[in-house]
Formats: C-alpha cells, sequence, structure tokens
C-alpha cells in the first residue's frame, strides 16, 4: 500500500453513483469493523457515494441515522415470517437450495440463511444498493444465493479474517461451500497477510489481497486529556498506566491480564491498569478485580469512540495478549502505536505484522494452549513499566511505524479504488 510518507492518499477516486451496502455491526464499540467503518464512512462521503447503508444481525429491530448513514439491525428471530411472504418465497427456497442441497448445511443454519437473504435483499432493494460490502466468509453465506439472485450485477466485496481459527469446525466441514463463497466476489480482501494466508488450509487459491486497516495519524493524544483523567482516577504522574483496549473476553487475552494483575502490583508497585473495551464474557470478572484493587484498576465497558483519544492519552503501555493465531492484526494496536505507546502482544496471528519484537514493543510466544505464557508476558510488561526510557524508544518506533505503513487515508484510498471497480463490474 506504499509510505503515508512518499504517496499522497487525500484525494479519492470518485465514488458518485455507488450506492453501498455494509453486512457489518455499526458504529463503535460493535468491535474492530465497527471502528474501520468510523474512519471509512466519511472518507466514502467526502468522495461523492450517492448513499450508504449497514446491515447488522443481532438483538433487536431497528432503523436509524448514524453519522450521516443508515443503520439496519434485524433480530432473525422474530423476522422467520418474512421467509414465508409470497414475495421472498422464491429467494427463500434458492437459499435452501445452494446452501442446503448443495452446500450440505443443517436446517436450522438454512433457516437462519434464508432469513438473511431475505433481509439482506429487502434493505438493497429499499437503498437501490449496486455494490454489497460483507465480512466474515462464514457470516456471509448468503451472498450465495443472493448472487445468483441478482443475477451478478452487483458488486460484491468481502472481507475476510481469521474464520478458520475462530470456527474451525465450521471451516473444514464446509470447505467446499466457503470456497464456492470466495470465487463470488469482484475482490476478496484481508486486514493481514496471515489472514489473506489462512484460507489456504482449507484448499482455497482464490487471491486475498491484504489491506491493512489504518489508523488516524494526527491529534491522537493531548497532554490535557492525559493529566484529566489521570487526576479524576487518582493516577499520579509517576505512576505507569498498563491499557487493554478490546472485547473483554478471552479471544482479546483478557484472562492474562486478570490473571497476572495481581503479581504485576507485588513486583511493580508503580503499576496501575486500565481495562476498556466492549462487554464480554470476562466483564464481571474484570470489575472483581477492579473492586479488589479500587486504586489500581480501573473498567470502562462500551466506550464511546470519541472518548478513545482521552485513553490513549493517559496509558503508558497498550497489551494485548491475543488467544491463538485467529488475530488478524488488531485496531487497538495501531491506535497505540500512533500515540507513540510501546507494545506487549501475543506473537499470534497478524500482530507480528504490526508490532515489531524489540524495537515497537515485545512479542510474547503464544503456547500449545493458544495463550499468551502468562509469566514471559508479565516479564515484559514489568520490564517496560520500570524503563521509562525504552517505553519512550519503543513509542517513538512505533510511532513512525504507524506513519509509514497503517495510515487510514492509504486504507481509504484503496478500499475506495476497489469499491469503484465493484462498481464498474456491474455495468
Amino acid at each position: 500500500m506504499g509510505s503515508h510518507m512518499k504517496n499522497d492518499y487525500s484525494v479519492l477516486p470518485s465514488l458518485k453513483g455507488v450506492r453501498i451496502l455494509f453486512l457489518a455491526t455499526y458504529p463503535p464499540p460493535f468491535g474492530g469493523i465497527a471502528s474501520h467503518l468510523k474512519t471509512l464512512i466519511p472518507a466514502l462521503l467526502n468522495a461523492g457515494v450517492d448513499d450508504i447503508a449497514v446491515l447488522s444481525f443481532g438483538a433487536k429491530d431497528s432503523v436509524e441515522k448514524v453519522d450521516g448513514i443508515t443503520v439496519h439491525r434485524v433480530n432473525l428471530k422474530s423476522n422467520l415470517g418474512q421467509i414465508f411472504l409470497p414475495q421472498n418465497i422464491y429467494l427463500a427456497l434458492k437459499t435452501l437450495w445452494s446452501l442446503g442441497v448443495q452446500g450440505g448445511l443443517p436446517l436450522k443454519n438454512l433457516v437462519i440463511e434464508a432469513i438473511k437473504s431475505v433481509i439482506t435483499a429487502k434493505v438493497v432493494s429499499r437503498h437501490k444498493c449496486n455494490v454489497v460490502s460483507s465480512y466474515m466468509a462464514n457470516a456471509s453465506l448468503q451472498l450465495l444465493a443472493l448472487n445468483r439472485h441478482w443475477q451478478g450485477k452487483k458488486g460484491i466485496i468481502l472481507t475476510v479474517f481469521g474464520e478458520i481459527y475462530e470456527a474451525p469446525d465450521f471451516m473444514d466441514r464446509y470447505r467446499e461451500l466457503i470456497i464456492r463463497l470466495l470465487l463470488i466476489p469482484d475482490s476478496v480482501l484481508a486486514s493481514s497477510r496471515h489472514c489473506a494466508n489462512s484460507l489456504q488450509q482449507i484448499g482455497n487459491e482464490r487471491t486475498i489481497e491484504p489491506v491493512f486497516y489504518g489508523v488516524e495519524l494526527e491529534g491522537v493524544t493531548s497532554q490535557a486529556m492525559r493529566d484529566d483523567f489521570r487526576k479524576n482516577n487518582g493516577i499520579q504522574e509517576s505512576d505507569v498506566l498498563v491499557f487493554f483496549m478490546g472485547r473483554m473476553v478471552k479471544d482479546m487475552g483478557l484472562d492474562v491480564v486478570l490473571d497476572t494483575a495481581e503479581a504485576l502490583f507485588a513486583r511493580e508497585p508503580a503499576a496501575r491498569l486500565l481495562i476498556a473495551g466492549a462487554t464480554g464474557d470476562l466483564s464481571p470478572s474484570a470489575h472483581s478485580l477492579a473492586k479488589q484493587y479500587p486504586e489500581k484498576v480501573f473498567t470502562l465497558e462500551n466506550v464511546p469512540f470519541q472518548k478513545l483519544r482521552k485513553l490513549y492519552s493517559a496509558g503508558d503501555i497498550l497489551v494485548a495478549p491475543s488467544f491463538n493465531q485467529r488475530a488478524c492484526m488488531g485496531v487497538s494496536i495501531k491506535e497505540a502505536m500512533a500515540a507513540r505507546l510501546p507494545i506487549v502482544a501475543g506473537a499470534g496471528g497478524g500482530i507480528p505484522e504490526a508490532v515489531v519484537d524489540g524495537e515497537t514493543g515485545f512479542l510474547v510466544s503464544v503456547g500449545p494452549s493458544g495463550s499468551v505464557d502468562g509469566e514471559k508476558y508479565l516479564d515484559a510488561v514489568c520490564r517496560l513499566v520500570r524503563d521509562s526510557e525504552l517505553r519512550a524508544r519503543f513509542g517513538n518506533a512505533g510511532r513512525q511505524r504507524a506513519v509509514d505503513i497503517f495510515s487510514v487515508e492509504a486504507t481509504n484510498h484503496r478500499i475506495a479504488e476497489i469499491i469503484q471497480a465493484a462498481v464498474g463490474s456491474t455495468y
């Protein structure tokens, strides 16, 4: 994607006439995809796109305007009746044939995919979309039926992540279905080389392009915000704030952070711990730790996107001991690099494509169980807590790396080119 310093990505190709649907969650804090869209959507609007809609499947039905776009949220169970309406039966049957008779999916999955097909087609029709961009192969199976339904007249973009590690049994069992799906889109993308190459494990031969998810580089920290957050939480300037930012689940490595916290405080009295991110299975454990150490541990759930700048300003070290190989790279890692924070992260997945061990942070080996080695993780964190010069050196090197290869402008420019090409393929 080139260097931010040597290329001008500020002017995107014209997207006039583009009407795009993102099959994704939005807005933040709904994970890395939502954070990626938060920076992509304004760029697309500035490039002249006619309409943007987002569709996600979750706990409730709602339609709202967010950031100038329409966000549809749909509960699958409450929309079961949609597949029996006369105008939807043909598409529902086409989904059952494509994914059931030809793909071998069990009945429960087929019903879910049929509902998703019908709802997706309805939203596409309402917004007159000519491009559909979806995320996660195992969550995008309805595109097999929809592509036939649209007779190939819609541009399709698919982005894959760590599905092969997150749902290995499903991906292996239905590998032929996944491979058929990967042949449909105009472009298949991944946010790291690791995730782009991962689907070779099930026999995929389709070229998957790595497009790193860039981050904002300007105005990412503020001394005033740092002082304000630390003052309000009783954190002294001599204290070292270790910062976890991500979903509060084992996949993000929060269990390692929690399990080593007591030892961290015993070894490094100046250490403080900030746990922030979307609600997850480990949220109760994080709050319990904060009650146990009220002056050392701070938890913030579902942090508004606009408040992230304050957290990155307040922090001194970012930790991301992600589980197994599923992490493509991690948006928070790159945001922290842009904010001059040194990183302690798991050496799995695509994280080593972002963090240079011994230069921008420390990479900790992932054991046979899939978890980061807790003792090595603790040693790395303690080393940074006690060495301010090392923190500064790693932080400055990380900032330069973010500038060189993780510019959000470069990401948005490449994705705009891909969207433009997808629209061109429909003419």
